[in-house]
Formats: C-alpha cells, sequence, structure tokens
C-alpha cells in the first residue's frame, strides 16, 4: 500500500467556500450527465470555447513575470508555447509543464496561475506548451507534441538533469507516457518529475470513481467514463500509453504526486505511486484532504494552492 503524507488534515475556511461554489456550478451539472454519454466532436468544441471565455482572467501574470510565445518545431509543423520565469529565474534548469483539461479544453495560457507561481517558487525558466487536442487531433497527437518539446530543450543545450517535467490532470497523464515514450526511444531521462492529479486510467477502473463520487466537488464519474471512451475509441484503453496505471515504470526519474482525497481520480495517483515504487522509483504521494482537482489553479483564492506549489518548487530544486 502506497503511503499518502497528508499535510493538511482539514480545508481552511476559504476552502469550504470554494468547494460549497465548484459543487453548485460545476458539480450539479456533471451529474446531469447520464450513464450512457455519447461525447461528440462538437460537445468537445463547444466545451472549449466556453472554458477559454471562463478562464480568460488566468491570462494575467504578476509584474515581476515575464512571458514570451516561443515556437516548438514539431514533425506536424509549429506548435506554439510560451516561456515564463522571473528576475531571478536560472537559465541553466528548466520545467517542461503541460497542461491539464481532459486532451481538449485548456491552454498554456489558462495554466499561468499555475505556472507562473511555479517559475517564481523554483527559480526556473518554465516551457509551457499548447499541444494538439481533440476534437481536431487525437491520440497520439498529444504525445508526439510533447516528446517534441522535449527534444527541443535539448537541442536548445539544457542537460536532461536539469529538466523536471511536470503536469495537471490530463496533463499528468502525459507527463507519465512522455516519460515511457522517452526511454522508447533511447532518450535521456529527465533529472525530475512531478503529476498533479494526474488521470492514469482511461479504463475507469480505480475505486475513487465510484467511492469518491458524492465528495468530488467538480466531476462525475459518468462524464469521465464518456471522456475516456471517446479518446480510446479505436485503442485499448488499458494500452500504457493511454493508462499510465499498467505501465513498466523502470528508470523512471524522481516522481512526486499530489492529489486531493476527496476526487474521483484520487486513486489513479494511489495506483501509480504503487506501480512507481514497485520499479523502484523514487516516488512521494501527497494527499491534500477535501480540496478541489488541481486546486492549484486556485491559488489566488485559498492559501493551500501556493503551499502544495512550494512542495512541488522545492521537490524540483532537490533533484533537479
Amino acid at each position: 500500500m502506497t503511503d499518502a503524507a497528508r499535510p493538511i488534515k482539514r480545508p481552511g475556511l476559504r476552502a469550504a467556500v470554494l468547494n460549497r461554489v465548484l459543487r453548485r456550478y460545476a458539480k450539479a451539472p456533471a451529474d446531469r450527465a447520464p450513464a450512457h454519454l455519447d461525447i461528440k466532436d462538437d460537445h468537445l468544441a463547444r466545451g472549449a470555447r466556453r472554458t477559454a471565455k471562463m478562464l480568460k482572467r488566468n491570462e494575467r501574470v504578476p509584474d515581476f513575470m515575464t512571458v514570451a510565445p516561443v515556437t516548438v518545431p514539431t514533425p506536424a509543423g509549429d506548435m506554439s508555447a510560451e516561456w515564463l520565469y522571473s528576475a531571478n529565474a536560472d537559465r541553466d534548469h528548466v520545467i517542461l509543464y503541460f497542461h491539464g483539461g481532459g486532451y481538449f479544453m485548456c491552454s498554456a495560457a489558462t495554466h499561468r496561475p499555475l505556472t507562473s507561481r511555479l517559475a517564481h517558487g523554483a527559480r526556473r525558466r518554465v516551457l509551457s506548451i499548447n499541444y494538439r487536442q481533440a476534437p481536431e487531433h487525437r491520440f497520439p497527437a498529444w504525445l508526439e507534441d510533447a516528446v517534441s518539446a522535449y527534444r527541443f530543450l535539448l537541442a536548445e543545450g539544457y542537460a536532461p538533469s536539469k529538466i523536471a517535467l511536470g503536469g495537471d490532470s490530463a496533463g499528468g497523464n502525459l507527463v507519465l507516457i512522455t516519460l515511457q515514450q522517452l526511454r522508447t526511444e533511447g532518450l535521456p531521462m529527465p533529472g525530475a518529475a512531478f503529476c498533479i492529479s494526474p488521470w492514469a486510467d482511461f479504463a475507469c477502473e480505480s475505486p475513487s470513481l465510484i467511492r469518491n463520487n458524492p465528495r468530488d466537488v467538480m466531476f462525475s464519474g459518468n462524464g469521465l467514463r464518456a471522456l475516456a471512451r471517446y479518446h480510446t475509441a479505436t485503442h485499448d484503453a488499458k494500452h500504457p500509453l493511454l493508462s499510465p496505471v499498467h505501465a513498466d515504470f523502470s528508470g523512471f526519474p524522481p516522481l512526486l504526486i499530489q492529489a486531493s482525497s476527496t476526487e474521483i481520480l484520487r486513486d489513479d495517483s494511489r495506483r501509480v505511486a504503487a506501480r512507481a515504487r514497485a520499479a523502484g522509483v523514487n516516488v512521494k504521494l501527497e494527499e491534500w484532504h477535501d480540496l478541489p482537482h488541481v486546486f492549484h489553479l486556485f491559488s489566488e483564492f485559498i492559501p493551500e494552492g501556493p503551499k502544495a506549489i512550494r512542495h512541488l518548487t522545492a521537490f524540483v530544486q532537490q533533484h533537479t
């Protein structure tokens, strides 16, 4: 059984308020999803547009942060990305970050509240990429883009030992499948990796998908299963490059995983940690009690977010 450290046993008042708001405006609509919901391309397109509009305010960054656009070459063409850094950044070290969003929504810009804090706290440059997503693109498009971004950093002169991979939700999935692909292609492993609430089982077999469904304030099990069916329509849902809970973690770098104790994806994190530990990986799992999925994005409102990010930056500084 994987040990899980719980840095905060009970959420503060602000987190409790946030949970109530999310339960009303995010979970209640999600709970209306039928058990056999069939997601179509236009559903994803509409959802992505609504999310982009809702998260427009996230594109703001603190005055002490610099955001610079960059183009990353890939076999499919140029990919947009952005550098985030502050004046104290060590130019020899970098974090390659993969945003979440179910592989169909969000972007590097929507995740600036998280990536800017990572950059400033770790004193690292962060490369946040806009990998290809559904409905226009399907697996393995995002994996190909992630590996291309890593190759880009190597070509820029970054030593593998000074690179950290990080991502949240679907981006956490992308971290874990990218590490597999780097090993397959014979590329050197990065110095460290971290995942925030990774979606790691597209077969949706983790017990928390059922047990935590009443407690999760954002997502429903039915909605997640429907999205998984969409992504795995022509693939084996248990393939390790879709569901890294079934992957071989041999040779992976030190790994830090953070998740909420009450989210439906909690046991994806537990299963990843157990799988990694069995392969001899230096892995740590932190479970933060009764907080929303990827609560780090709410750092302007709840103190638990900045504290969790400080744990991430300390881990990155220790291992890269």
